[in-house]
């Protein structure tokens, strides 16, 4: 601390960015010392800075798991609803990065959207399905998320789920009551996607559930058609 007072008295800029676009204070973060962040703030460093992408301060604390930091942050007065060039949030930076459940609570608590999309129409739902944590993913269904909110493209948070062989985040969906049943832009159901991804045990988890069968996608192709398609021998025995 003594060193970086010296260095702003000197004359050096706490708002100097490194060739990768970070600032002291982002720096500050990575180490997750609160401290640190405090004095640059009372030496002039900008806390609405933001780093390439439009990533904020703020979602760097999130996706870093820095509680310290993001209690600082809010405080000085940091936006929680600010979104970066992709559209994403610090609670989507937070259910993307498996952040801890006092991080999700404390983002939440002081008004980070559950309905908020990215530019693909991803709510944090998504990335919490996405990145396989059934804890966010409980979390942000007890706050009130949409369970079957879908993105531009009609993909649920259970479908991302499938797509990304996520059988933890897409079993918790189920016992939350998702909708196994609904339908992509293409006709997919969750189902479908988890025998294209080569996620059998999902896919038989979806049918022990009691998923629709006979749906079928855009071109007529129902759930036994793509099983033979992509040779998932397990899902064709439990449909004979």
């Amino acid at each position: 601390p003594e060193l970086v007072t010296q260095l702003v008295a000197a004359g050096a800029s706490p708002n100097k960015r490194d060739h990768k676009g970070c600032t002291a204070l982002a720096y500050a973060m990575e180490d997750d010392r609160d401290n640190m962040l405090k004095l640059l703030l009372k030496q002039g460093a900008d806390l609405d800075t933001c780093l390439p992408g439009g990533i904020t301060l703020l979602m760097l604390a999130a996706r870093l798991d820095c509680l310290d930091c993001m209690a600082l942050l809010l405080k000085r007065g940091a936006n929680p609803q600010q979104t970066d060039q992709w559209g994403r949030t610090a609670l989507m930076h937070a259910a993307e990065e498996c952040s801890s459940d006092k991080a999700i609570k404390r983002l939440l608590k002081n008004g980070c959207s559950l309905t908020a999309a990215d530019v693909r129409g991803w709510t944090a739902l998504h990335y919490a399905g996405m990145s396989d944590d059934e804890e966010v993913i409980k979390r942000l269904c007890q706050r009130g998320a949409d369970l079957d909110a879908r993105d531009h493209e009609g993909a649920s948070a259970l479908m991302v789920a499938a797509e990304f062989n996520s059988e933890t985040a897409a079993e918790r969906l189920c016992k939350l009551g998702a909708d196994l049943d609904l339908q992509n832009d293409c006709g997919k159901t969750a189902a479908m996607i988890a025998c294209e991804f080569d996620d059998e045990d999902l896919a038989l988890h979806l049918l022990e559930a009691g998923c629709d069968v006979n749906l079928c996608d855009e071109v007529g192709n129902d759930l036994r058609t793509i099983a033979e398609e992509y040779e998932c021998k397990d899902v064709l025995d439990f449909l004979h």
